[in-house]
């Protein structure tokens, strides 16, 4: 199979055409297996030195790592590695100034999508399925005449891919990310705000031979008269993909509830107006899956359900198991 095609069974509706050169650039180094030379493959996906951007970094690092996946674990690995120009100025893995950098991180989770997805026809039972691959920021601002004004700033996870010898990990920080949780009780403690719920979501793992880990809710109710509200979210419309056969996950989705109405909200939000009872409710994307569902075990299905991680509904369309 030629580079190209095994592009075009790699990509999904998520990947950005500016990925198109990197990906290519990895199948074909793939294609060559025992055979491949760190230095090329690396060379293959370096930046042009434009300027030393958090997202070049983030590139250079995972080039090292993905290029770590191809050879065996006892070969040496050469620390200094040659600086080979691939990716033309002017893409989202070389801007220059004055291009913007908001939710940078964006860019590196979803490079270490692209790895998993293009090492995956080289070495297909080393890498994992996608996984979230996104920082879930929410900011909340509230305004109260007693405390004054009070932020809090939380960054959650998701579900981690499906690897090829077992399910993924479930709300897990993994890729670009190194977060601890923030205890909720020490955030009611200071600031007028009460969490309503927080846990793993049915469902949003990626069915397959081994499951997607699930990805998160939580749910925060403003307890003033005033709040503001600003999210920076991602994977609202794609999904962490599956390989093998596996399926994608569950995408995230953000909700305003008021007054007993739940309201969709997009996933870029800037300075909404809230007010005493609202609750703000996020759902993260659970990690793809890897197999093909029908060949999933019985035993595990009937774990899933009965841990409450797949509905008996989703067993039946996805796994076609379940009375």
């Amino acid at each position: 199979m030629d580079a190209r095609k095994k592009i075009e069974l790699l990509l999904t509706p998520g990947v950005k055409p500016a990925e198109w050169d990197m990906l290519e650039g990895v199948a074909r180094a793939a294609e060559r297996g025992e055979e491949m030379n760190v230095d090329d493959a690396i060379g293959r996906l370096q930046l042009t030195r434009v300027s030393k951007t958090a997202v070049e970094k983030q590139f250079n690092s995972m080039t090292r790592a993905g290029a770590r996946v191809l050879i065996r674990w006892d070969d040496e690995f050469p620390l200094g590695l040659r600086q080979v120009p691939s990716a033309p100025p002017g893409l989202f893995v070389s801007a220059a100034v004055p291009a913007p950098v908001v939710h940078r991180i964006a860019i590196g989770h979803r490079l270490a999508t692209v790895l998993f997805g293009a090492l995956h026809q080289a070495v297909p039972e080393r890498m994992p399925a996608a996984y979230y691959a996104v920082s879930y920021v929410v900011t909340l601002q509230t305004i109260d005449p007693e405390l004054g004004r009070r932020v809090l700033v939380e960054i959650e996870v998701g579900g981690i891919g499906a690897l090829p010898v077992s399910d993924g990990a479930s709300a897990l920080s993994f890729g670009m990310h190194n977060n601890a949780n923030i205890p909720m009780e020490m955030i009611e403690s200071d600031m007028p705000v009460t969490f309503m719920g927080y846990g793993l979501l049915t469902d949003t793992g990626g069915p397959g031979r081994w499951r997607g880990g699930l990805g998160l809710w939580r749910e925060w109710r403003i307890d003033c008269a005033m709040a503001q509200l600003s999210t920076n979210l991602d994977r609202f419309k794609f999904r962490p993909f599956g390989l093998a056969g596996g399926e994608s996950a569950a995408p995230s989705a953000l909700y305003l509830i008021r007054d007993g109405q739940k309201q969709a909200l997009r996933s870029k939000v800037t300075n909404m107006m809230l007010k005493n009872g609202d609750i703000v409710r996020l759902e993260t994307s659970g990690g793809g899956g890897f197999g093909e569902a029908r060949l999933r075990a019985r035993e595990l299905v009937e774990r899933d359900v009965r841990l409450g991680y797949v509905s008996a509904a989703a067993a039946r369309s996805s796994y076609g198991q379940g009375s």
